[in-house]
């Protein structure tokens, strides 16, 4: 099977005879992009607000917020990452930011840090909410009932595989215009409209790719 986050070919060993997922499984935004791409398809979802309630982990033990109560620790953090949209502060990371106790770090860390795929002192508060001011979707996260996402995938973008271009090492990223030009390390270049960029945060800081113009702080502190 293949792994839609590691892009490699692995064993699995199983007994299901569905497919199994084993990239991202989660679609946040039924109006989102992807969102509209699954109602397009008519599959069938499962709104995952409807499944459970959500569980917060401090002193080792699980509970929901009504459970919780006035803990000072939860709410501190839960007031920090609802107040994220209207974030004013400096271009610190979310742990900086939020300034909660010791207590609420790793509840912290895992609300403002992993769900957006780092950690809580190295994601900027600011660069986050200032792409939250711009979210278009309802946020509502919800999964694909019968088939996987890569099944979607391919269905969706099946004519536009053959122009996928494997093994080009891009060197520079010039989007000062009103066409973005990619080149790679041959000198080759392509023009496009928007680009997407998921390169390591490693690759980022070591500037293996050239951005004109440079990219701003807070997307450097994710």
């Amino acid at each position: 099977m293949r792994s839609l986050r590691n892009q490699t070919e692995i064993l699995v060993q199983t007994s299901a005879d569905f497919p199994v997922e084993l990239g991202a499984e989660v679609v946040y935004g039924t109006d989102s992009a992807m969102g509209k791409i699954v109602s397009k398809y008519n599959l069938a979802k499962i709104d995952l607000t409807t499944q459970a309630v959500d569980q917060y982990i401090l002193d080792s033990a699980a509970k929901s917020k009504e459970v919780w109560g006035a803990d000072p620790d939860l709410n501190a953090v839960l007031n920090f990452v609802n107040g994220l949209p209207t974030y004013s502060g400096g271009d610190v990371s979310m742990k900086q930011a939020a300034g909660v106790s010791t207590r609420g770090d790793a509840l912290l860390n895992s609300m403002a840090g992993n769900l957006y795929g780092s950690s809580s002192d190295r994601v900027g508060a600011k660069g986050v909410s200032d792409d939250l001011k711009i979210k278009a979707h309802d946020n509502k996260p919800f999964t694909v009932k019968t088939n996987p996402l890569q099944d979607l995938l391919s269905s969706r973008f099946s004519q536009i595989v053959s122009k996928v271009q494997l093994n080009t090492i891009v060197k520079s990223i010039n989007y000062s215009g009103d066409k973005i030009v990619i080149t790679d390390k041959e000198g080759n270049q392509i023009e496009a409209g928007k680009v997407i960029v998921t390169t390591s945060l490693g690759v980022l800081k070591g500037g293996g790719i050239a951005f004109s113009p440079a990219l701003p702080l807070p997307r450097l502190l994710l």
